[in-house]
């Protein structure tokens, strides 16, 4: 239950409604004079509060400065949310309605939102299913999205918090960069035209008048530049060039995934000589040692079978254990790998004492 309000002597609190409302509760106003801040230290703080953080969010949505109220009530809505009372430790929603609020519906303010546009406002099938917006708020019911210069409640909509590069849709800095340099583009085409003119006037006038006399602003739009050598780009960024050129994601789709699929696919009986082979190598080399399940919760890290098909058409089948499932510490866990400095080193080594190098592949890699 409020009792007192300290307030400012703006009209927002200083009217006949407020003072009609406070008079019937037996709420007491006491507003402070004028121009003295310090007595009104609680809310002008927290006013300064949200001015910061209203601030950072302008800037992180990248609107026009006119969408302030938005960026305040946002602001406000985040601030009750945010644990602010160091005594009891709850926020100020919690405080206020006895209940600790839902954060699910936050996302990162400024973020890009596709909004679904309902099927009566759909003339055909052709047309968009959603318009592309930006994430200025939050209700009770949605998000407050500004779509066209227009802020919107929505409720059925996408929000893309992370910084991609859409397909199909550019930047609206991008595309003013572009109309500015198209406009440059344009004005410096205009410019060089109207010199040329100028030049080709008064090369004719010499032509026709062999005592025709030069002025001093003339010989300065005579004179040119050292002509210099045409800069041509290559091939590869030719307009035309892109016509014979296929970007394709290359994935052999015959190669299994896991042990199920290799084993019941065509080429199966492949793929079981490539396992049997791998299989008896780990046998022959003593590479694990069979013990007894430890007593307790202790989780045994399983293994996987990777596949591959190489260029000249042998079947690879690679047993390996799934690392990343372990959790305590041990040391010396890993193979050792060769460096490329310590290969390069070697190689010197060799060059500079004549030594004959032999290159072989290891057919089984452990031992």
């Amino acid at each position: 239950m409020i009792k007192e309000l300290r307030c400012d002597n703006g009209k927002e609190y200083i009217n006949a409604r407020v003072l009609k409302f406070t008079r019937e509760k037996g709420i007491l106003i006491k507003p402070c004079p004028a121009y003295v801040h310090e007595l009104n230290g609680t809310a002008e703080r927290y006013n300064r509060s949200l001015m910061d953080m209203g601030r950072c969010l302008l800037s992180e949505a990248k609107v026009e400065r006119k969408y302030w109220p938005e960026v305040i009530k946002s602001a406000a809505y985040l601030k009750n949310r945010t644990l602010t009372n160091t005594i009891e430790r709850k926020t100020p929603y919690e405080i206020f309605f006895k209940r600790k609020p839902s954060v699910k519906n936050l996302k990162l303010y400024g973020s890009k939102v596709f909004v679904r546009i309902p099927e009566e406002k759909r003339k055909s099938k052709w047309d968009k299913k959603a318009d592309i917006g930006i994430l200025l708020g939050y209700t009770d019911t949605g998000y407050r999205v500004l779509i066209n210069n227009k802020v919107i409640i929505a409720r059925h909509c996408d929000i893309i918090e992370e910084d991609v590069i859409l397909c199909g849709l550019d930047d609206e800095k991008e595309n003013k960069n572009e109309e500015e340099i198209k406009d440059n583009e344009k004005k410096d085409s205009a410019s060089t035209r109207i010199q040329n003119e100028e030049k080709s006037k008064i090369e004719k006038n010499l032509e026709r008048d062999d005592t025709y006399e030069i002025n001093s602003d003339d010989k300065e739009e005579i004179i040119v530049k050292r002509p210099r050598r045409k800069v041509k780009p290559p091939v590869r960024f030719d307009e035309g060039f892109s016509y014979y050129c296929i970007y394709v994601n290359v994935c052999d789709a015959m190669i299994p995934d896991n042990f199920l699929e290799a084993i019941t696919c065509n080429e199966s009986n492949k793929w079981k000589e490539a396992m049997n082979r791998e299989m008896n190598s780990l046998e022959k080399n003593n590479t694990w040692t069979m013990v007894r399940k430890p007593d307790g919760n202790k989780k045994v890290i399983d293994v996987k079978w990777i596949y591959k098909k190489k260029s000249d058409g042998e079947y690879k089948a690679r047993l390996v254990v799934r690392g990343f499932q372990q959790t305590d510490c041990l040391d010396d866990i890993y193979p050792p790998v060769a460096k490329m400095p310590t290969l390069k080193l070697l190689l010197l080594y060799c060059c500079q004492n004549s030594l004959h190098i032999h290159q072989m592949d290891v057919d089984r890699q452990l031992s």
